[in-house]
Parts: C-alpha cells; sequence; structure tokens
C-alpha cells in the first residue's frame, strides 16, 4: 500500500477529469483497487476497463486509440511489445 500510495503522490496534482486511464489491471489485485478504481474516481478521471482475462495487443492498441487513452498503468511485458508494435507519442504516462 505505502508503494501504491507514493505513485499515487507523483500524479496526483496531475489528474483531473480531462484523463483516459487504461484499465488493463485485475482489480481484486490491490494496486488495480487502489489506484484504477478509488483514485480514478476520487480525481474524476475516466477509466477504460478491459474485460478479457486474455491479454490481446491488438485489441489493447486499437482502446488506446479510440478512447484517446492517455495514461496506462502496466507491466513491463506488454511496455515491451507496445515499444516495439507501436508509437506511443500520445500517451503522457506508463506506469
Amino acid at each position: 500500500m505505502v508503494s501504491n500510495l507514493t505513485q499515487i503522490n507523483v500524479f496526483e496534482d496531475q489528474i483531473n477529469h480531462e484523463n483516459i486511464f487504461m484499465g488493463s489491471h485485475d482489480f481484486f489485485h490491490i494496486y488495480g483497487l487502489a489506484f484504477l478504481v478509488h483514485f480514478v474516481i476520487i480525481k474524476g478521471a475516466s477509466c477504460v476497463i478491459l474485460c478479457k482475462f486474455k491479454f490481446e495487443l491488438e485489441t489493447f492498441c486499437r482502446i488506446i486509440q479510440d478512447y484517446k487513452v492517455n495514461i496506462a498503468p502496466i507491466v513491463p511485458p506488454i511496455i515491451w511489445l507496445l515499444v516495439n508494435k507501436i508509437n506511443l507519442i500520445k500517451v503522457l504516462a506508463i506506469v
């Protein structure tokens, strides 16, 4: 929880209703619950939630483009796939 709160503090002043998050974490996981559910709601931002348990890069990339996601908290294996497959110039942060 301490590391999650520290991560939230880094972004707190920059997050508002204009931000669109990518919700690709499991919400039974404490990071997914604390950051992607509670923090996003408190700040009035939006969160596009992936509902499939199997990750598909094409679907993930399409959702980023279609919904104009600008903050995507994702895990290192997905980051590796993205930097090799997609132009990330419009993404504000990858955590």
